[in-house]
């Protein structure tokens, strides 16, 4: 089970998309329980204190539920577009300040991390991050 502890180590726009995620799915739910207890009011008149908290406890049971269930909101298919950091590819065009490199038999454009650092074609580097569409590299360690 994957930890609290990993959600936080996740980049702020990835936790956005997971809390997003996760409370647009509470929503509808939510809103039908608020229904429900409204339409129960009309008919054997439940008292307005009772409904409050009736709501307020069944949020936060989600926020309670959320730190179990947050992974199963994480879109997998985002996370595997991407190399991963620490995988290995191969420089194709010259990357002086930005150039071209095959990882996993897909093109990607690359700059390396250490500025003035010029990766020649042929050689050998790991991921070390990324800028948008735009890998992070540096040169392999032998």
């Amino acid at each position: 089970m994957k930890s609290l502890k990993q959600f936080k180590a996740y980049a702020w726009k990835d936790k956005k998309r997971v809390l997003i995620r996760y409370t647009l799915f509470q929503l509808p739910e939510t809103g039908i329980i608020i229904i429900i207890l409204l339409i129960l009011d009309r008919w054997i008149n439940i008292p307005p204190w009772f409904v409050l908290s009736f709501t307020v406890l069944w949020i936060l049971k989600d926020i309670i539920a959320f730190p179990f269930v947050w992974h199963a909101y994480i879109d997998p298919v985002a996370d595997s577009r991407y190399p991963q950091v620490g995988e290995e590819g191969i420089v194709m065009e010259k990357c002086a300040s930005r150039g071209y490199v095959v990882i996993q038999g897909e093109y990607w454009e690359a700059e390396p991390v250490e500025k003035g650092v010029c990766l020649n074609k042929g050689e050998r580097v790991v991921v070390a991050g990324r800028k948008g569409l735009v890998l992070m590299i540096r040169a392999k360690e032998n």
